[in-house]
């Protein structure tokens, strides 16, 4: 009996020592990513944007779950990081046109690695990480310490989709309607149009400058994929004049409703203007179901008249008043149903139309949780002037942006006289 008793004692004391020696070394293989011994920081790469809008959402993450003063983001430097956010791809010098994972998520050491393809935002990434941890209970949390197993990271982080469900990723873009010599044909940009929408994958875009030439080209180039909705300047079945049309893919979105109507005292009139000399202006609007989300909501595209003094000043805040008032009075469409409006507006926010559209809707570069934007202008006439005149609005309710970037960093040619605007938004 005694020797029973002294066998199952050892067996006690083996298990305890082995369960006391297993969480020691759980302990060790946790990784800390957010230390509040002192100034909490989270470490990027110097002079990299698409890191610092990753930084910054994790950083308004722990703020917001934890209650804890917003962390620091600051460039890495010699002495140790918590998080390390790279935007360097790791290719395949034998094959440079393969393709490579859009993300990839490994450890190295004590580090978190989290890398990109150069130009793409690991955002995403990092939201879904953060919010992994920090919402659904991944992650233990020990004061402002947040604290992740190995376990957890290679077991499940290597499967988990870095895409925020029904997030929309719209995109803005002037096309310029003529040549502008030798490599800036309409063909020619046209081929950097498609490489910075293989890269963005943008579900919604709106166009300006769309002619009829730019129509054919994006029908053909990406009618499988996305929905064409528009009318010219001109009126319905006209060639001449430009469309703001709107793409949309039609594997998410089912096309409810949708028209265009015209900047002018009489917007139902097929083509009419205010009093002034310029070409015609229009929006065209659509109302789309997200077979994602089950969400209705209505997208407005536009272009306002360019001219530069005080009184096109007064004709593009007039055009403002008219955009909104047709919509409202369409049914109210504008307040019945969440929405985004885009277009070249041809103007600052300085200008009198500004304070009008922010009347009813909100500057997706205020209110975006990052801005992944190298630069701050819209408009740069081929490298030679810098203006900020292309907008996207959205619906102050019901609508979390996520994501505002100015696209000057997608592909190396110019798509035309503007860089295309990428917002990432979630209907709420």
């Amino acid at each position: 009996m005694k020797k029973v008793l002294f066998v199952a004692l050892l067996l006690v004391i083996l298990i305890s020592v082995c369960w006391a020696v297993t969480n020691i070394y759980a302990y060790h293989r946790e990784i800390v990513l957010i230390n509040g011994d002192g100034e909490t920081a989270i470490y990027i790469e110097p002079d990299c944007s698409a890191s610092r809008a990753a930084a910054d959402y994790l950083a308004f993450a722990v703020e917001r779950e934890l209650g804890m003063e917003l962390p620091v983001v600051t460039e890495m430097h010699e002495g140790g990081h918590y998080i390390e956010i790279l935007c360097a791809a790791e290719s395949d010098d034998s094959n440079p046109e393969a393709e490579t994972p859009v993300y990839s998520i490994s450890l190295e050491g004590e580090n978190l690695m989290i890398r990109t393809q150069p130009g793409c935002r690991c955002f995403g990434a990092v939201r879904a990480i953060a919010d992994r941890w920090l919402q659904v209970g991944g992650g233990g949390r020990n004061g402002v310490e947040l604290r992740a197993s190995r376990r957890m990271i290679e077991k499940e982080l290597a499967y988990l989709s870095t895409a925020v469900p029904g997030e929309i990723r719209i995109l803005t873009q002037n096309l310029r309607n003529a040549d502008d010599g030798k490599g800036k044909t309409v063909e020619d940009r046209a081929v950097w149009f498609f490489r910075q929408i293989k890269q963005c994958k943008p579900d919604l875009i709106g166009t300006q400058e769309c002619t009829f030439r730019w129509k054919k080209i994006l029908q053909q180039g990406m009618g499988d994929m996305y929905g064409f909705f528009g009318v010219s300047t001109e009126g319905p079945d006209e060639e001449d004049g430009e469309w703001n049309a709107i793409l949309y893919r039609k594997d998410r979105f089912v096309l409810q409703d949708g028209g265009t109507f015209w900047l002018s005292n009489t917007p139902h009139t097929a083509p009419s203007k205010l009093n002034y000399d310029g070409p015609y202006r229009i929006c065209t609007w659509v109302l789309l179901t997200d077979t994602e989300t089950g969400k209705t909501f209505l997208y407005s595209n536009t272009h306002l008249n360019h001219k530069d003094s005080e009184f096109y000043q007064e004709v593009r805040a007039r055009q403002a008043e008219i955009l909104l008032h047709t919509l409202r009075g369409n049914g109210n469409k504008l307040e019945e149903y969440p929405g985004f409006l885009t277009g070249d507006f041809n103007g600052e926010s300085y200008e009198p139309f500004y304070p009008q559209v922010t009347a009813w809707y909100r500057d997706a570069a205020s209110t975006a949780i990052t801005d992944s934007s190298k630069v701050h202008y819209s408009y740069h006439g081929y490298g030679k002037e810098q203006w900020m005149i292309d907008y996207c609005f959205h619906s102050p309710r019901n609508v979390t942006v996520l994501d505002y970037h100015i696209l000057s960093d997608v592909v190396e040619g110019y798509v035309s006289d503007h860089y295309g605007l990428l917002v990432t938004a979630v209907l709420n």
